[in-house]
C-alpha cells in the first residue's frame, strides 16, 4: 500500500516501469536488434528503400544503351558506342562529385524522406526525358545529369545504419545484399516480360519512372521523419548533447575535415578506398562494356529484337551468380570474421573472369558465359565487403557525410577506367575494357596486401603493449588481491 502511495505522491517516477518498456529492445527477423525509437515497420521500410531503388536504377540501366542503338529512337552506330558510352559515364561521374557530398550533408542535416523524395523526382524526370527525344544533345544529357543526381542522393542515405544496432550490422547487410541482388534479377526478368511482349523502349522507360517514383511516396510513409539518427544516436549515448554555448548542428566545411581526418587515421577505410576506386566501380563500367561487346558479336542481319534478348539473358546470369556471391561473401565475414581472404578471391576471380571476356569473339563461345558465369560470382563480393568494412568504421554522428566523401573518391576513378575504357573499345580492340580492368584489380589486390600488412603490425604492437601492462598491473598488485608488492 505504500509503495503505491509513493507512485502516486510522486507520478515523475516512473523508471520502474515506463523506462524499462521503452529501452526494451525490438528485434526484426528474430536476431536483429533495432535502434532505439526504431520500428519493425521502419525497418521493413528500409528493406522495400532497397528493393525501389535497385529496381528503378537496374530497370533504367538495362534501357539505356539499348535505346541508344535502336532504330526509332537514337540509332547511334556501333563504331562509336564505345566513345559515347564513356562521355555519358563521365557525365554522371562529374554529377556525382558535385552532388554527392553536399546530399551527405543535407541527409544528416534536413533527414533522409527528403532526400529521398528529390532523388524519386529527379529520376521521374529522366525516364520521361529519354523516350521524348531523338539526339544526345541536349535531351539525353541532360536526363543522364538528373538520373546521376537520383543516385547520388539515393547513396547519400544510410537507412541500415540509422535503424539497425551495431552488433546487428553484419546480419542486416548481408540480407540487403540478397534482397538487392534478387530485386536485379526480378527487374531483369521485369524487362525480358516487356521485350517479349513486344513493348517499345519508351514506354518500357515510363513503365519504370512511374512505378518507381509511387512506390518511393509510398515507401516513405514507413520512414522516420527528420533527423531520427541523431535522436537515436542521443539515446544510446553516442552523440553528447549540446548546450546552448554549442551548436548542434556543425558546419559542411567542419564535417568535411572530420571525415577527411577519419580516412586519414583509419586503415580499414582506405581499403575500402581502394576496392571502390580499382574494384567495385570497375563492375558498373564492365557491366555496361559487357552489354556493347555482345551486341558487336552479333551481325547485322540478327534482329533486333534477338540481340536484346541475348544481351539480358547473359546479364540475367550475372544477376542470379550475385545472389550468390554475396550472400556467401557476406556469410564468411560475419560468421568467420574473414575480410581480407573473400576480398583477393573476389579480385582474382575478376582478373580470371575478364581475361576468358575478352577471348571472346562469338555471342555463342563457351569463354564468354564462362566469363559471364565467374564475374557475377566473383566481383560482386567486392560491394558487400565495402559496405561492411565502412558500416563497421563509418563514425556513428557522421554517417551521411563521411558516406558522401568516401563516394566523392571512388567516382573519380570513372574518369579513368570509363574514359580510357571507350577509347580503347573505339580505336584498339572491343575487348580493351577487360584488360585494363584485369590490371587494375591486379594493382588493387597488391596495393591492399600493403595495407593490410600495416594493420598486422598495429594489431601485433597493440597485442603486446597490452601485454606489458597485464604484466605490470599484476606486479603491482596489493597482498589482499593475492600478489605482492616490491615495496
Amino acid at each position: 500500500m505504500s509503495t503505491i502511495t509513493e507512485k502516486l505522491l510522486n507520478p515523475e517516477d516512473t523508471s520502474s516501469c515506463v523506462s524499462n518498456e521503452e529501452k526494451a529492445p525490438i528485434y526484426a527477423f528474430n536476431g536483429i536488434r533495432l535502434m532505439p525509437g526504431a520500428t519493425k515497420l521502419n525497418f521493413f521500410c528500409s528493406l522495400m528503400f532497397m528493393v525501389i531503388m535497385v529496381f528503378g536504377i537496374a530497370g533504367a540501366g538495362n534501357l539505356q544503351l539499348l535505346i541508344l542503338l535502336d532504330p526509332s529512337y537514337y540509332n547511334l552506330p556501333q563504331d562509336h558506342m564505345g566513345t559515347t558510352n564513356s562521355m555519358l559515364l563521365a557525365i554522371q561521374t562529374v554529377v556525382k562529385i558535385i552532388t554527392v557530398v553536399p546530399y551527405g550533408h543535407l541527409s544528416d542535416k534536413i533527414g533522409r524522406r527528403t532526400i529521398i523524395f528529390i532523388a524519386s523526382l529527379s529520376f521521374l524526370a529522366s525516364c520521361i526525358i529519354i523516350p521524348m527525344q531523338k539526339t544526345m544533345f541536349p535531351g539525353f544529357f541532360i536526363a543522364t545529369i538528373l538520373s546521376a543526381n537520383a543516385g547520388a542522393a539515393f547513396s547519400s542515405v544510410p537507412l541500415l545504419a540509422d535503424y539497425v544496432a551495431d552488433e546487428s550490422k553484419g546480419k542486416a547487410a548481408a540480407i540487403y545484399g540478397v534482397i538487392g541482388c534478387t530485386t536485379a534479377l526480378l527487374s531483369n526478368l521485369f524487362m525480358k516480360a516487356l521485350f517479349y511482349l513486344e513493348f517499345q523502349l519508351g514506354t518500357c522507360y515510363f513503365i519504370v519512372g512511374g512505378t518507381t517514383f509511387a512506390l518511393f511516396l509510398l515507401n516513405n510513409l514507413g520512414l522516420q521523419k527528420g533527423t531520427f539518427h541523431l535522436k537515436a544516436l542521443s539515446q544510446m549515448g553516442s552523440v553528447v548533447k549540446t548546450t546552448e554555448e554549442e551548436p548542434a548542428q556543425k558546419s559542411f566545411t567542419e564535417n568535411m575535415k572530420e571525415a577527411l581526418q577519419v580516412f586519414k587515421g583509419n586503415n580499414w577505410l582506405k581499403i575500402s578506398l581502394v576496392l571502390q576506386i580499382l574494384g567495385s566501380s570497375d563492375f558498373i563500367v564492365i557491366m555496361s562494356f559487357i552489354s556493347l561487346y555482345v551486341k558487336s558479336l552479333f551481325s547485322a542481319d540478327t534482329p533486333v529484337v534477338d540481340q536484346n534478348t541475348a544481351v539480358n539473358n547473359l546479364q540475367s546470369l550475372i544477376l542470379v551468380m550475385m545472389m550468390v556471391s554475396n550472400f556467401v561473401c557476406a556469410y564468411v565475414i560475419d560468421k568467420k570474421n574473414m575480410i581480407i581472404q573473400p576480398c583477393l578471391v573476389a579480385l582474382g576471380g575478376g582478373v580470371a573472369s575478364l581475361i576468358l571476356l575478352a577471348l571472346s569473339f562469338k555471342p555463342t563461345a563457351w569463354t564468354l558465359y564462362t566469363g559471364v558465369v565467374l564475374f557475377g560470382l566473383t566481383m560482386p563480393g567486392l560491394g558487400t565487403i565495402t559496405n561492411l568494412i565502412n558500416l563497421k568504421n563509418f563514425p556513428a554522428d557522421k554517417r551521411g557525410v563521411t558516406n558522401g566523401f568516401c563516394q566523392l573518391v571512388s567516382t573519380s576513378s570513372y574518369f579513368v577506367i570509363a574514359g580510357g575504357g571507350g577509347l580503347l573499345y573505339d580505336n584498339w580492340r572491343r575487348n580493351g575494357p577487360f584488360v585494363v580492368c584485369a590490371g587494375l584489380l591486379v594493382f588493387a589486390a597488391f596495393v591492399i596486401l600493403i595495407i593490410y600488412s600495416r594493420i598486422v603490425k598495429e594489431n601485433s604492437r597493440k597485442s603486446s603493449s597490452s601485454s606489458k601492462v597485464s604484466i605490470i598491473v599484476k606486479d603491482h598488485e596489493t597482498p589482499e588481491q593475492g600478489g605482492t608488492t616490491n615495496e
